[in-house]
């Protein structure tokens, strides 16, 4: 600024944000997020509280371990057309619990994406010449868009995709297993967990706490810092979270064992979805949405541990 003048606008437009609030939201890079007003600032500060970060390792609660598998550039000399192996979920083919945004455009062979895990992921396995008993890959996995401006209508898309499916760095994975000390593999986060995070991610919350931290990449140092509350499937607001993330997850046989995974008794009385004590599913929002509610909780009873298109929103 070269006009004096101009400081007591500037002054007067100020946010007060402690050195303390700096190293509760980015404790390692003491980044300091792009608040718009002191309201921003305020609500963030809510929102923060005193629970852990995303990235915090916690020894009685489910923890969570981000990871980029391949390159679009550097590995594009393994990637096939032909459809051969595992598809490669770019971050276009992906939006807020949809695998099918965009269709696939290539594959990577199955026999490449389990040496390139062996060799990244199992060092101590791979010593011992032996292999892990369960890959990652074929295991159902949380999955998140990378890059994506904190000027768009939505910044976290994140979804499940299906096994045997790998991503570039256009998407970064929440990975399932990982290794220990011993090389033993052990299990980060399960499937209802996942589902938890996932539509976690996608609330509203989350997308409105990452747009003061990224212009456009959501690198994993940003997600790691979220303040993700990590509950448990004994908390009342797990179950009834993971439950409508799976029927707007499974909406095809590819996600007939994760389905059968997600599943609870509770998922087939329509007073789970919606509590008969609450407001009339048909008596508020626009019409196509009144409808799919009818539908959802008539369609309730038909709900079983084994996948059919009811169990999922079409």
């Amino acid at each position: 600024e070269h006009d004096p003048q101009r400081l007591p606008v500037i002054e007067g437009n100020a946010l007060m944000l402690s050195p303390e609030k700096v190293r509760r939201y980015s404790p390692d890079s003491l980044t300091i997020m792009e608040f718009k007003s002191q309201q921003d600032a305020d609500v963030t500060d809510k929102i923060y509280g005193k629970r852990p970060l995303l990235g915090d390792r916690l020894d009685d609660a489910w923890n969570v371990e981000l990871s980029q598998e391949f390159n679009m550039s550097s590995d594009s000399h393994l990637f096939n057309v032909a459809g051969q192996g595992c598809p490669l979920y770019e971050g276009k083919l992906i939006w807020s619990y949809d695998h099918q945004f965009s269709p696939v455009s290539y594959w990577i062979e199955e026999a490449i994406v389990r040496r390139d895990e062996l060799r990244s992921r199992w060092r101590l396995l791979k010593k011992k010449k032996r292999e892990p008993a369960v890959y990652d890959f074929e295991l159902y996995r949380g999955v998140f868009r990378r890059i994506a401006a904190s000027t768009n209508e939505r910044s976290f898309l994140s979804t499940i995709i299906p096994k045997k499916a790998v991503c570039p760095d256009t998407n970064l994975v929440i990975r399932r297993m990982a290794p220990d000390h011993d090389g033993n593999p052990i299990e980060n986060i399960g499937s209802r967990e996942t589902a938890f995070l996932v539509s976690v991610i996608n609330s509203f919350i989350s997308d409105f706490i990452i747009r003061f931290k990224i212009t456009t990449h959501l690198d994993m140092h940003f997600v790691y810092t979220m303040p993700i509350p990590r509950i448990k499937e004994t908390n009342a607001f797990f179950l009834p979270i993971v439950a409508r993330c799976a029927r707007l997850l499974c909406v095809d046989e590819y996600y007939s064992d994760l389905w059968k995974e997600l599943y609870k008794e509770d998922f087939g009385r329509p007073d789970f979805w919606y509590p008969t004590a609450a407001v009339q599913i048909d008596s508020y929002g626009p019409q196509h949405e009144q409808e799919i509610r009818r539908r959802l909780a008539e369609e309730s009873v038909n709900l079983t541990p084994e996948w059919t298109p009811a169990s999922g929103v079409h």
